[in-house]
């Protein structure tokens, strides 16, 4: 008998569940994982985009596509370039899509505040191209690239002006919408434009040898007084 109306409870029990409370928890539980899978795809797309950028940028993967490709290797900084600007269209669409809080009210002062870096930063960028080829750097042009050592502009101030825009850019998006997708797509930026400026200056001071070291004394790498 109690064992009857036990089992008819539970059947209330699970009826009342299934009504009321299992959509409610379904939601929840589903929006819960969906953001956990959105931000795992986030940073998946990230470090396919870091390990491709600097996995074709090595000398020695270069070495194996100029025997490869032969003459054709002239298109292979274009390739390159669209890789990641593939990558970089699919992150992008990735924060768009993901549903983030943002962390701090942007009033009118963060968003003049990152109004200003993002302008800074595009300045900053747009002006130290007009001290390298910029059709090359695309990979559009066939010329070979200039093997001087560039020292003029805004690489007076730091080593890497490209990164120095890039930063002010990226903090200025930002303090523009400062959601928790942004934030981390910034900081994992920022790492991977630290670690890079290391290889980077490596293959610097391979290049250029004394030249480099004598340029890079008392400049910082990419901001100015700071770093």
């Amino acid at each position: 008998m109690f064992l009857c109306i036990g089992n008819k409870l539970n059947i209330v029990l699970l009826r009342i569940k299934t009504k009321y409370f299992s959509p409610t928890l379904f939601i929840i539980i589903s929006f819960r994982y969906s953001n956990q899978i959105d931000m795992l795809a986030l940073i998946i797309l990230w470090v396919s985009f870091f390990i491709s950028h600097s996995l074709l940028a090595a000398t020695s993967v270069k070495i194996f596509f100029v025997k490869l490709l032969k003459e054709k290797f002239t298109y292979y900084r274009l390739v390159y370039n669209l890789i990641s600007l593939f990558f970089m269209a699919l992150i992008v669409i990735q924060i768009a899509v993901t549903a983030s809080e943002e962390i701090f009210n942007s009033g009118i002062f963060f968003q003049f505040m990152g109004g200003t870096l993002l302008m800074a930063g595009l300045y900053i960028t747009n002006s130290t191209f007009k001290h390298i080829d910029f059709w090359s750097f695309l990979g559009l042009s066939t010329k070979e690239e200039s093997a001087t050592l560039v020292t003029e502009g805004w690489y007076k101030v730091v080593r890497h002006p490209l990164y120095w825009g890039t930063f002010l850019i990226l903090n200025g998006i930002f303090f523009l919408k400062p959601t928790v997708t942004i934030l981390l797509s910034v900081l994992l930026a920022i790492t991977y434009i630290v670690i890079g400026i290391e290889f980077e200056e490596k293959k610097l001071r391979q290049s250029y040898g004394r030249a480099y070291d004598e340029y890079a004394f008392g400049k910082k790498k990419f901001i100015p007084f700071i770093y």
